[in-house]
């Protein structure tokens, strides 16, 4: 089965698309997906514009995009009704944010790679420091299944691990000057518009 292993969730509310729910739920389960009914209230039954009733299965407060590998949503009334939850909105704002990724270390010509972290979360834009000794990356590892990334320093073999910055929001892509000295990197630190990021350059001691 094509969707074996893989969870889908289907959010519910009243007056919904009766087709919208059923056809889904039914062919996806038919392909192996697991499907989980998601809505305000766990135990709640909704029912569809021509009365067909489903139980819902989990509340937004009980689940997070990370869970997930699809989402549906059906039309009807129940759009209306679920955008009034700023639970139900973030699961949306979080189905395109980094998920899991973890940094492997290997030779030049890609063999002997290992991993060097195991953090369920999202790691990624590795650098090594100028000496060797160290890897500076990012990660959400505070804050798994969001955009809020840090930098992180960790050891060759995964040991230790430090946080470099915490500015509360997006920082990445660092980049060493080639003498060592200083870093560039990516933020959206005292950013005035969510989608404003800007460079800057920090000393490395």
């Amino acid at each position: 089965m094509e969707l074996q292993g893989k969870k889908v969730a289907i959010l519910v509310d009243q007056i919904y698309q009766d087709l919208e729910v059923w056809y889904p739920y039914y062919r996806l389960k038919e392909a192996g997906a697991e499907v989980v009914v998601v809505g305000a209230k766990a135990g709640e039954t909704y029912h569809g514009k021509y009365g067909y009733p489903i139980v819902c299965e989990k509340s937004y407060e009980q689940v997070s995009a990370g869970d997930f590998d699809g989402v549906v949503v059906p039309g009807g009334y129940a759009p209306d009704h679920i955008r009034r939850y700023a639970k139900a909105l973030q699961l949306f704002k979080d189905l395109d944010a980094p998920m899991k990724m973890e940094l492997f270390v290997g030779d030049a010509d890609g063999r002997n790679a290992r991993q060097i972290t195991n953090f369920g979360c999202a790691s990624f834009a590795p650098t090594f420091t100028r000496d060797g000794k160290k890897i500076l990356f990012a990660s959400n590892k505070h804050a798994c299944d969001t955009r809020n990334f840090e930098l992180y320093l960790v050891n060759p073999d995964g040991s230790g691990l430090e946080q470099v910055t915490s500015f509360g929001g997006f920082t990445s892509f660092p980049e060493f000057s080639p003498d060592g000295k200083r870093l560039a990197f990516t933020s959206d630190w005292k950013a005035k518009d969510r989608r404003e990021f800007n460079i800057f350059v920090a000393e490395w001691k």
